[in-house]
């Protein structure tokens, strides 16, 4: 089983949940988000209901990345900390859970992330405009952008609270399953902005 990385932390005061806010598995409208259309296969595989089946990821960044805009928004000054994982790493923990090798993954609840990549939204921010400076042809992209910061309540609607935050311990995966990350947040960036930025043009 997938679990989102970090801890829960209780709500402490009204307001809505940020879990509810971030992974809903149903729209206002009951239809499935891709959240619940995930979910929804996950518990058809382990309930026998259907087989494993190939999974496409397609690019859903728009031609308007802030590389092109030149805005980073921040929901209040992107203080909040998260642990990044790259595709890859996060790949092979699942493959290493569905191998369930000598029954390693049975009845397992495993946290999938990288606690050495923790750092703050304002400090990815940072790292991917000085990233993008040094890729050639998008320095000036680089130069111009700009970190904006928005209210929360502005950005999500009053009484919204978010988890500062997010630390996944992987303990168990490392043990049942001989699973360790390896690409570095900077190797992550790099190799992200290879893939959105190689075959872009580089003006706006």
């Amino acid at each position: 089983m997938l679990v989102y990385e970090g801890h829960d932390v209780p709500v402490d005061r009204p307001g809505l949940d940020p879990k509810t806010v971030d992974q809903p598995l149903v729209t206002p409208a009951g239809t499935p988000t891709q959240n619940g259309l995930f979910m929804r296969a996950v518990d058809d595989y382990k309930a026998g209901r259907s087989a494993a089946e190939h999974v496409h990821v397609y690019e859903k960044i728009r031609t308007g990345i802030w590389v092109y805009n030149g805005l980073f928004k921040l929901v209040d000054g992107g203080t909040q900390r998260r642990s990044f994982t790259y595709i890859s790493d996060g790949i092979d923990a699942l493959m290493a859970i569905l191998e369930n090798r000598d029954g390693s993954a049975d009845g397992g609840i495993f946290n999938i992330g990288n606690p050495a990549n923790d750092l703050s939204i304002r400090e990815l921010a940072q790292r991917m405009i000085a990233a993008v400076g040094a890729y050639p042809g998008f320095e000036d992209h680089a130069r111009r952008a700009r970190i904006v910061e928005v209210a929360s309540s502005d950005y999500y609607g009053a009484g919204y609270q978010d988890i500062l935050t997010r630390v996944p311990s992987i303990a168990r995966a490392r043990r049942q399953l001989g699973w360790e990350p390896k690409v570095s947040l900077e190797e992550g960036i790099r190799r992200t902005l290879d893939f959105y930025l190689k075959s872009r043009r580089t003006e706006p």
